[in-house]
């Protein structure tokens, strides 16, 4: 065996050392469609994870505030507000509709990714009130918000993602739960601009 090479005997005696015995063999093979539904469930275990992060995030974010200021031309309270399709910022409706010389139509004026600009669907009554942040699927006041990128309804993104979750669990396409257009969601960029509690 010196040089490496092994004799038919030597070779005979490893296989046997490797072979399993009957009663510890399993009798199944473990089919492609039973891995791929066992990584779908592990999958979902983790989505249904950070489901449940973002609703603990959303129980002590009551006392948080967000900006709603125009990044773009500092209006301090647009009251209708548009999100750029690929990254969720959001700036007023005037500065999305007005393409400038320097930002071409389909570019985020933040990060300048090329995309196409959704009117956000918030609620606000014509009282000074402020614009309410409760998410109209679970009424909770999320942290973190998603926009529906085909039809600009905002909901908190705990019931964006378990939505998502289910649709594929479900095999079926992801819709918005107020409209029931299909659609993609995207995280709203939003600045926290203070605590309430301070």
């Amino acid at each position: 065996m010196s040089d490496g090479n092994f004799s038919a005997v030597e070779l005979d005696r490893i296989w046997d050392g490797l072979r399993v015995d009957s009663d510890s063999e399993i009798d199944e093979e473990v089919s492609d469609d039973e891995i791929s539904e066992a990584d779908s469930d592990i999958e979902e275990g983790r989505g249904m994870k950070r489901v449940e992060e973002l609703r603990q995030e959303n129980d002590e974010s009551a006392h948080l505030h967000f900006s709603r200021a125009c990044r773009v031309c500092l209006t301090p309270e647009p009251r209708e507000r548009s999100a750029c399709k690929a990254c969720g910022h959001a700036v007023c409706r005037e500065c999305a509709d007005a393409p400038t010389a320097a930002n071409a139509a389909s570019t985020c004026f933040i990060c300048t990714v090329r995309s196409d600009f959704v009117q956000l669907f918030e609620e606000k009554d014509e009282s000074n009130a402020a614009f309410s942040r409760t998410c109209f699927t679970c009424f909770s006041a999320p942290r973190q918000r998603a926009v529906y990128t085909n039809c600009g309804h905002v909901c908190c993104l705990a019931c964006a993602e378990e939505l998502q979750i289910k649709c594929r669990e479900d095999r079926d396409m992801v819709v918005c739960p107020f409209c029931r257009t299909t659609s993609a969601f995207v995280k709203l960029q939003e600045e926290l601009t203070q605590d309430q509690e301070s």
